[in-house]
């Protein structure tokens, strides 16, 4: 999927993982896009993508989901559950748990949240 010469674009992606995770179908100009990574929000969940389409910033280690992106995000909404999608990371699931953070990794684990 994230193989090849043509790359989604960020709001192409963003709104079919939604869909993928949740069963939440909307248009890609309907997300919120900001620049912290937060591309949709309900009732108790913030939905999170780091991804630029291109493979070599995906092979990078911008692309990876860190400590501090998962302060930022705890930081920004405390209290409320998270679920971020990026191509890997560099925390350990302990932690990510604790946050009350759901790390999916790009292209592999479109389908975990739900189930």
């Amino acid at each position: 999927m994230l193989r090849g010469d043509s790359l989604p674009a960020y709001a192409e992606l963003a709104a079919y993982l939604l869909y993928t995770a949740t069963g939440i179908s909307v248009d890609g100009t309907a997300l919120e896009l900001r620049d912290d990574g937060r591309f949709f929000h309900d009732e108790s969940t913030d939905y999170y993508l780091f991804y630029e389409p291109d493979l070599e910033w995906l092979q990078s280690n911008d692309a990876m989901f860190t400590e501090d992106r998962a302060k930022q995000i705890r930081a920004a909404e405390p209290g409320r559950s998270a679920v971020v999608f990026a191509a890997g990371k560099f925390i350990g699931q302990r932690e990510l748990s604790r946050m009350n953070i759901t790390f999916c990794q790009l292209p592999y684990e479109l389908h975990r949240v739900g189930g």
